[in-house]
């Protein structure tokens, strides 16, 4: 059958390949309503973790207001290398963490927003090398308290 674009065919039908991989998702949040500015924490499986071989965490915030994320990594705030070579830490409680606007009802990757507070990260995601011995906690709040809608995270993980 003729394409007009790659991968669709003239009558509008798409052609369709597997890949073979195994994709997991784990919820962190599931729809939490949030009606306060209270930090919360999401624990992390390190187990889970060193089991894929690529994850993504997913964000859903229909709340009406931005939420901030940050992370505790083996009971420390995660530290982010900047490009100028210095070293700075998360604080969801102070200026530096990822700000995250309302996405509606779509799941946004935690990678394509910066820190706030930073100015060039060598790396958006740099919570994915982590050194995950023994624990890694997602904390979240709502930036301003929001009057409805809920968050929901998760983590898609591609099985080794």
């Amino acid at each position: 059958m003729a394409q007009l674009v790659k991968g669709v065919n003239q009558d509008g039908s798409v052609d369709v390949k597997l890949t073979g991989r195994n994709v997991e998702d784990t919820i962190l949040v599931n729809a939490l309503a949030v009606t306060d500015t209270t930090v919360r924490n999401a624990p992390i499986d390190v187990a889970l973790l060193k089991k894929y071989k690529d994850f993504e965490i997913l964000i859903s915030n229909t709340l009406g207001q931005p939420i901030g994320i940050d992370f505790v990594e083996n009971g420390t705030n995660l530290r982010y290398v900047k490009s100028d070579g210095t070293i700075g830490n998360a604080n969801l409680i102070g200026t530096t963490f990822y700000e995250i606007p309302v996405t509606g009802a779509a799941f946004v990757p935690l990678g394509l927003f910066s820190v706030k507070g930073t100015s060039g990260l060598v790396d958006n995601a740099q919570w994915k090398r982590a050194n995950l011995t023994s624990s890694l906690i997602l904390r979240h709040k709502a930036l301003t308290a929001p009057t409805s809608g809920t968050l929901t995270i998760i983590i898609k993980g591609v099985i080794n």
